[in-house]
């Protein structure tokens, strides 16, 4: 319990440093500006996709956990997650995912660790096309990006449809410890967790299902991208929607990467500042640009998800009560 509170302490102070020494590059002023003259319908709109994206997300999980729940019970533990992610740092929104799932759809920990791999897998994959994609289209001759557009996105169709691939050049560290008995009596201990999880990650499903999976985890990102386009158009910083589709990879992938923050606030900051920055613009146009859209955006995530939380469990407990 020490430790965590020393986690937080740290992650707070981190977290004051970074984003004071960005605040320190732009005219408070102007940024206030911004800040309060908006154009509340695409708010609205904005709100909405999050909704969409909050419920495709749950959608995923229906199909990998492959259970008859209610769908109350996905939606409650999806949206509580994504609160996690969005407010926790060092990682700890993911556990929230990991233990709920382990208690409320009563499936061994080992299967919901796998389950949530799975998800950060295929998100990972999505992201990182789409950064590289962008990537080739900014630096590349025309005749050059498309074909290499081309091989990138066919390489994450098959890192998709077949992720034993990568799984098990991720697990074979672990047979070599088995294999030389690196931690002696443990190794039986190490030996049954990776089986476990090997047979987890590996377990059958149709292509129909896989295919499900994949496009509705295609269709939180579209959506979360939407909600980061709609939240520029009403704060009128530059946008577009491929852009909108970068920054929100980005986002994603500096949080979970460098999760030292509290909401990710100052390193993915940074991330977005940089990224304008490269499209050309001002580091005091980039910085602004930056807090502004990381500002509405862990909001408009909070408010949505702690809205469904409630409602999911309000359902649930309806639904438990008839049955």
């Amino acid at each position: 319990m020490k430790n965590f509170f020393l986690k937080i302490f740290v992650s707070s102070l981190i977290t004051f440093l970074i984003v004071f020494l960005l605040l320190s590059f732009v005219d408070l002023e102007d940024l206030n500006l911004h800040l309060i003259s908006f154009n509340s319908e695409f708010i609205i709109i904005g709100i909405i996709c999050m909704v969409f994206s909050l419920v495709s997300s749950s959608i995923v999980l229906v199909f990998l956990f492959n259970k008859n729940d209610h769908f109350s019970i996905y939606s409650f533990i999806n949206s509580a997650h994504s609160i996690g992610v969005a407010v926790l740092p060092f990682g700890l929104g993911e556990l929230v995912f990991t233990s709920l799932a382990y208690r409320l759809i009563n499936k061994p920990f080992n299967y919901s660790l796998s389950r949530q791999v799975i998800i950060i897998y295929q998100t990972a994959i999505m992201m990182l096309t789409i950064i590289f994609i962008w990537i080739v289209q900014k630096y590349l001759i025309i005749s050059v990006n498309i074909v290499l557009t081309f091989l990138i996105a066919l390489i994450a169709i098959i890192f998709l449809l077949y992720p034993t691939i990568f799984f098990n050049l991720i697990l074979s560290p672990f047979q070599k410890i088995k294999k030389y008995n690196i931690f002696g009596l443990r190794t039986k201990k190490i030996d049954k967790w990776v089986d476990e999880f090997r047979t987890n990650i590996n377990i059958k499903q149709s292509n129909k299902n896989k295919a499900l999976i994949i496009f509705f985890n295609f269709l939180h990102i579209i959506f979360g991208s939407l909600v980061l386009l709609f939240l520029m158009l009403a704060f009128e910083v530059e946008n577009s929607f491929f852009f909108a589709m970068v920054l929100f990879s980005a986002i994603s992938w500096v949080k979970f990467v460098l999760g030292f923050t509290i909401g990710g606030f100052g390193t993915t900051d940074s991330a977005v500042a940089l990224l304008y920055i490269i499209e050309g613009f001002s580091y005091v146009v980039s910085i602004q640009n930056a807090i502004i859209i990381r500002t509405s955006y862990f909001l408009v995530t909070v408010i949505v998800s702690l809205a469904i939380l409630i409602l999911s469990w309000l359902f649930y407990k309806n639904y438990a009560d008839k049955t």
